[in-house]
């Protein structure tokens, strides 16, 4: 495709410069055209750096495509190096100032972070998260030190901790490399990267110390080339740079300033409502004034439900009647609560879907109750075990019932339990009551009271969670594992009773192995920080109230920012859903299409034809 005139500058422009690149704008064609053409001059060469590593590999591939097709063919690694600013700086770090080092990797921080919590009970991680971020990417940490100290010294305590324990393993992890090399290029003592361009992708998520990178580099010799929209700066609250410091950007290194003006992603409904919400920002952004190539057409929408259940059922009842498999669509929500909400709905309705990352069914606990039933359904022993663990049994208490059931599992679900030595007391009490409701359970589901079951297992079950082990009930409180475990279970009834069918068949239904890439064709779940880059031609957004608090982590230009990058992946038709008052984002992106409350669709999936065989003892 030919390039536009504005992409055109950006590719041809040899200084310093900022590109603001908003949503569907081709910046990603435009920075490979321009490394591209960078790398045609055998006498420069290209360092490229995006914020995820699969970014970079994405980069690297369609760089490499677009070469072999001009027939430039592959650069050599000492004229072109595509990473993340992180292992850049890892890498600078070993060929300059040392490798004599060990890296503790972020797989292995966050357990030692969690554990410093703990043991000098510190409270819980994320309470901070945000400023234990804040110090690892500041450079004169002087007035964050001071600002720690006064308004959280439990964090104080944190990183001390953290970095008392580094130095004793003589470890580094990457934020303090990135830090050395920052302020080793700053001051003197680091030689700058060994390129003639430089391209920084995403820069807008940049922190203080990869955009002191970038401006030192473009004020001494290195053509540096930042990419990015201050619209979409999600991460703010780790430190991000966004508006300011792109702006710093172009005062520092006196850096032309390019904005691709076009949108070949969305309809224009969605760009104009989009772009209204987003002006609310002004001043402290760039206007593109983005033109929606692709013309008129789409839809924007906004629909009332009473609460977050009843929003991920309407969404199901949606797709259902107004769109067919393959679908090419997303479900984005503020928070993964919500995902377990809509995942649950989906699952019911029988669409097709994919989430990244864990789900409800994912949850130990709520897998424990799966296991449970599905061992009264058809009997395998260790089925029973997980659930057993789960709820508190000693592991020799295990192994000794287990030992039993392997001959004698169907008296145990048909309701008789045996007195089995070496038990204690409480827990052969349990088991008694499992057994005893497992008899009658079986009775009243082959009676065709599959709900009753469903309800009444998911009420014992949490009821015997909360009578063993560390979980029991102390003082009359309830433990707050219980509490989420009581919680979960009530989207795990929502579920299984949607469903038709026998309840084997439900809980497969509803426990399918997820596979690791999605399938053609599902429905994607995510969040919306997650959909960031990607793009589908319908999209919901569920859970766009204001009254949940709890779902939000940073306020105003903050989050509409987020939830502009939730409205501009789709292409055609976008969903926004809501409980209580008209959300103020809706208002200011000026959304007139809102239903009042419509009734949810009537769909629900069915788990097959009732199998015969789900009671395996029947003769």
């Amino acid at each position: 495709m030919q390039s536009t005139p504005s992409q055109h500058a950006a590719i041809v422009c040899d200084k310093n410069m900022i590109l603001f690149a908003g949503p569907g704008s081709g910046k990603t064609a435009t920075s490979v055209q321009k490394a591209s053409r960078i790398l045609c001059d055998p006498n420069r060469s290209l360092l490229m750096c995006t914020f995820t590593r699969d970014s970079a590999q994405e980069m690297l591939h369609r760089l490499e495509k677009k070469m072999d097709e001009s027939g430039s063919g592959k650069p050599s690694p000492d004229r072109l190096r595509v990473s993340t600013l992180d292992s850049l700086c890892l890498w600078h770090y070993k060929a300059t100032i040392s490798d004599r080092f060990k890296l503790l990797s972020p797989q292995a921080q966050y357990p030692r972070l969690h554990q410093i919590c703990k043991e000098f009970d510190l409270g819980g991680l994320d309470e901070h998260q945000q400023l234990f971020d804040a110090y690892q990417a500041t450079r004169d940490r002087t007035q964050l030190v001071e600002k720690i100290r006064e308004e959280s010294p439990k964090t104080m305590v944190l990183i001390e901790q953290y970095y008392a324990y580094l130095k004793a393993c003589n470890s580094l992890d990457l934020a303090t490399i990135k830090r050395t090399v920052a302020i080793g290029l700053y001051e003197g003592t680091v030689p700058l990267f060994p390129f003639t361009d430089m391209i920084v992708d995403e820069v807008q998520d940049s922190d203080e110390l990869q955009l002191l990178i970038a401006i030192v580099h473009g004020q001494n010799g290195v053509i540096t080339s930042l990419v990015g929209d201050d619209d979409q700066t999600i991460y703010d609250w780790r430190a991000a740079c966004g508006y300011q410091g792109m702006i710093k950007f172009v005062q520092e290194c006196n850096a032309e300033v390019v904005r691709l003006g076009e949108n070949f992603r969305s309809k224009s409904e969605i760009v104009e409502h989009a772009t209204n919400l987003i002006r609310y920002n002004n001043p402290n952004r760039v206007e593109k004034n983005q033109k929606a190539e692709r013309g008129p057409g789409g839809f924007v929408g906004g629909c009332y439900q009473e609460d977050v259940e009843t929003e991920a059922e309407w969404i199901a009842g949606h797709i259902a009647e107004n769109h067919t498999h393959p679908y090419n669509m997303a479900v984005l929500s503020r928070t993964n609560i919500n995902l377990d909400i809509i995942e649950t709905a989906l699952n019911a309705a029988g669409i097709p879907n994919y989430r990244s990352g864990t789900s409800l069914w994912d949850r130990d606990d709520i897998a424990a109750y799966l296991s449970m039933m599905m061992f009264m359904c058809k009997g395998s022993p260790d089925l029973l075990a997980m659930a057993l663990g789960l709820l508190g049994f000693k592991s020799q208490s295990v192994n000794t019932i287990m030992a039993e059931l392997s001959s004698h599992h169907i008296r145990f679900r048909r309701g008789n339990a045996v007195d089995l030595p070496g038990l204690e007391p409480i827990e052969q009490t349990v088991l008694n009551q499992i057994s005893k409701c497992m008899g009658k359970w079986r009775q009243d589901a082959k009676d065709g009271q599959t709900d009753l079951v469903i309800y009444e297992s998911s009420a014992e079950f949490a009821r015997w969670y909360s009578t063993l082990g560390a979980v029991a009930k102390k003082s009359g409180k309830e433990h707050p594992k219980v509490t989420r475990l009581k919680k979960g279970m009530q989207s795990v009834e929502k579920a299984l009773t949607r469903i038709q069918g026998d309840l084997k068949g439900r809980i497969r239904l509803l426990t399918r192995k997820k596979k690791e890439e999605p399938e053609s064709g599902a429905v994607r779940l995510m969040t919306m920080h997650g959909s960031k880059g990607l793009e589908w031609d319908h999209v919901y957004l569920i859970g766009c109230e204001e009254t949940d608090d709890h779902n939000t982590i940073t306020e105003g230009p903050s989050e509409r920012r987020v939830f502009f990058v939730g409205m501009t992946r789709a292409r055609e038709s976008l969903w926004m859903t809501y409980g209580g008052k008209t959300p103020l984002f809706l208002l200011e992106a000026k959304v007139e299409n809102l239903l009042s409350s419509p009734e949810p669709f009537g769909v629900a999936a069915s788990a097959d034809e009732h199998d015969p065989s789900i009671w395996d003892d029947d003769e």
